[in-house]
């Protein structure tokens, strides 16, 4: 087995300048060998300050020439991008991290999924946010069995953009980002939802454009009912005056509550508020233990994933995130787009492989 960092690649220097900045906190896990961008001058600045010796326009040139192979691809393209890198990558036997959303439908996800198990490689989709410490208390706390069960869950995501933003074509359409707020921006809330409260039994959700009128929605409202029967409202927006985001959990021991960092969320500082004063000793003590203990030594956001990728690649076993978190909030994706195409009609979940909303290309043209 290898030994040493991993030589990786990283496509796309948009997001990628975070990637880069977590990279560089991790030297002895990973080597940044080369940076893909068709925008060399965007490169080119990031490659002198994290010291890349190389720099190329395409994926495919990774591979080209007399340089020494990367162990891995991280893929910080837009959403189109990434199964042809995915598909790159693995034929040439690299592992993949790719950042959201990992492919574009259920039936993409099929493929890839298929593809990496005939290649042997390791494929884990970026939820960094699962990294945050608000959220590794929260799951703390119900592993010692002192929330109990769930009972409601809200996430606001209320954000401010500007036709600036979008000013690059692939945001504007269906087909550059598979959808709008609910496949770019709240996929990472959706992920935090599923990891608190399980799988999703019933969905229903209605989407719009009314800030910016394009093809994809800029507004949507979800309400979703999970197997265990506790319920959950997600809003998003991005018509708001300023950048907010906020996660509250009822529990029937505690209720919890984000910060409302934008892009953060996932971090402190989270409230843990007991239902029964009585019991808010144990859940301070727990947090507290949590702060001194193994939490303490937790690597928040993108250094926290970069690390459970190292360690899925350097020892084998299954990643901390895998092609099964990538279905289960694809799958609520899907959902949620049949149902608004249906005023708003509750779709109910698992959906039947192969028929109806899971065969939707892109998610965002899921039908019932």
């Amino acid at each position: 087995m290898a030994e040493g960092p991993i030589r990786v690649a990283v496509a796309g220097c948009g997001i990628g300048a975070q990637h880069l900045a977590a990279y560089a906190t991790l030297p002895e896990a990973f080597t940044v060998a080369a940076l893909v961008d068709r925008d060399l001058d965007r490169a080119g600045p990031l490659a002198a300050q994290y010291g890349i010796p190389r720099v190329v326009p395409e994926v495919a040139d990774l591979w080209a020439g007399d340089d020494p192979p990367v162990e891995a691809l991280d893929i910080c393209l837009p959403p189109m991008a990434h199964e042809p890198a995915i598909r790159a990558a693995l034929g040439h036997g690299a592992h993949v991290l790719c950042e959201k959303p990992i492919v574009g439908s259920l039936p993409a996800l099929d493929a890839v999924e298929d593809l990496a198990a005939r290649s042997g490689r390791v494929v884990m989709p970026v939820f960094q946010y699962r990294y945050g410490s608000g959220l590794q208390a929260l799951r703390n706390l119900m592993a010692e069995g002192l929330t109990g069960d769930p009972l409601l869950a809200s996430v606001e995501i209320h954000w401010d953009r500007d036709d600036a933003y979008f000013a690059l074509p692939w945001r504007r359409t269906r087909e550059g980002s598979f959808g709008g707020i609910l496949v770019i921006h709240t996929i990472h809330f959706l992920d935090m939802l599923l990891e608190v409260l399980g799988p999703m039994h019933r969905v229903s959700a209605r989407i719009g454009s009314p800030a910016f009128g394009l093809e994809i929605e800029d507004t949507a409202v979800l309400w979703a009912e999970t197997r265990g029967g506790a319920l959950a409202t997600l809003s998003s927006t991005l018509g708001a005056a300023g950048n907010v985001s906020r996660l509250r959990f009822c529990f029937e021991r505690v209720t919890v509550e984000s910060g409302s960092d934008a892009y953060a969320p996932a971090e402190g500082p989270w409230t843990f508020t007991a239902r029964d004063p009585a019991g808010q000793a144990a859940i301070d003590q727990a947090l507290a233990g949590l702060a001194e203990g193994a939490g303490a030594a937790l690597a928040p956001g993108y250094a926290g994933l970069f690390r459970a990728f190292h360690a899925a690649i350097r020892g084998g076993g299954r990643p901390e995130i895998g092609f099964e978190d990538a279905r289960r909030t694809l799958e609520v994706l899907a959902a949620a787009y049949a149902s608004a195409s249906a005023a708003g009609r509750p779709v109910d979940l698992p959906l039947a492989r192969g028929q109806g909303a899971y065969t939707a290309r892109p998610v965002a043209e899921a039908t019932p």
